[in-house]
């Protein structure tokens, strides 16, 4: 959470050396002058006053803050958790604090989609201002956008937007589209490894404990030309995998890693 706040304090304010992309380095000059102008001169002649712009910010970082926080709870806790669903906003100022409306928008949208609300999600995804939203934010966007396409019954549309969203950030959405994923390109080796340098870049790892992990072992499994070695992976995990396999309607694969799971078992012997 701080390192959002850095972030977008350094984002908010006019700082020369960090422009954003919708900001010119003459609008960040011009900003930092005013804004130097502004606190000091009513620091010399009226101090009370110079609280005024500093009391405006601090509000408006908790305001976006407090948004924040609500998205990451809507995104990472248990349905079940009593601070999951995201509460009622304090007084957000629509026009001073976009960010603020459009991060807890978001935190509505990814909850809605969550709990399989689609009709509620379907009316919230139209109030998400995306150009408010961070790269991360947006692939969150794209992956709850993704399964509510999905629920439509249009799964080529909810395939592309899984693609282009992955890493979500959110395990449920990863696991979903993941499989969606890799299921429109089980039969397909090139798509499978399009898709295995992708996770890659995105830094999906082997070693890791998220679905996306366990589902990118699953695909350099299905990629494989020789024998692997299954001794990096735990019972557990290789136990996991033949799971993922199995759903996906690879039986084969599902057998032979549970054979290798055996004592004394190996993989496709």
């Amino acid at each position: 959470m701080w390192g959002f706040l850095s972030e977008w304090l350094s984002d908010f304010l006019p700082f020369p050396w960090r422009v954003p992309a919708h900001r010119s380095v003459a609008k960040s000059l011009i900003g930092l002058v005013v804004c130097a102008a502004v606190v000091g001169g009513l620091g010399f002649l009226q101090p009370a006053l110079a609280l005024i712009p500093l009391c405006f910010s601090a509000f408006a970082m908790f305001q976006v803050g407090f948004a924040f926080r609500c998205l990451e709870r809507a995104a990472v806790l248990d349905l079940d958790d009593p601070m999951e669903p995201p509460r009622e906003p304090h007084r957000f100022l629509p026009y001073a604090i976009p960010t603020a409306i459009a991060l807890h928008e978001l935190a509505l949208f990814v909850d809605a989609v969550r709990r399989g609300k689609m009709l509620s999600a379907f009316v919230i995804e139209s109030r998400v201002d995306t150009t408010r939203l961070r790269a991360s934010e947006v692939r969150l966007f794209e992956a709850a956008s993704a399964l509510l396409t999905l629920s439509s019954g249009d799964r080529g549309r909810a395939t592309q937007r899984a693609l282009a969203a992955l890493p979500s950030g959110c395990e449920d959405f990863d696991l979903l589209l993941g499989r969606l994923a890799l299921a429109s390109a089980w039969e397909n080796p090139v798509r499978l490894w399009k898709m295995d340098d992708a996770w890659a870049l995105a830094g999906i790892t082997l070693e890791g404990d998220s679905n996306l992990s366990t589902l990118r072992c699953l695909l350099e499994l299905r990629l494989s030309e020789r024998e692997p070695d299954l001794s990096v992976f735990s019972e557990t995990e290789r136990l996991s995998i033949a799971k993922e396999a199995r759903l996906l309607g690879d039986e084969k694969l599902a057998r032979e890693l549970e054979k290798a799971s055996l004592p004394g078992g190996s993989y496709r012997d």
